[in-house]
């Protein structure tokens, strides 16, 4: 018998998962998701939970299919509030 397995990683250009961000402007982030299992994975919706008051997307948003061994390239796009004072940024509930 043999089972498939559903993996994925998720990588920045730097290996880090933050980033600074300028208030009031388009910041724009590049991610990487990586199939790293052995089947393809179906249906990738990408969302985040973010401050109020925060615009952050996502383009592509939706993966149709990954397959095994391919990555797929994300602009993220993160939008603070202009009046935004740093390490303002506590995350929606």
């Amino acid at each position: 018998m043999v089972t498939a397995r559903d993996e994925f990683e998720l990588h920045t250009a730097t290996g880090r998962l933050n980033t600074e961000v300028t208030a009031g402007e388009d910041n724009h982030l590049s991610i990487r998701l990586v199939n790293t299992g052995t089947a393809a994975i179906e249906d990738i919706t990408l969302s985040s939970s973010k401050p109020e008051g925060w615009s952050i997307t996502f383009t592509p948003d939706k993966v149709d299919s990954l397959e095994p061994g391919l990555s797929q390239e994300v602009d993220v796009v993160i939008k603070p509030p202009r009046k935004t004072i740093a390490g303002d940024y506590y995350p929606a509930d």
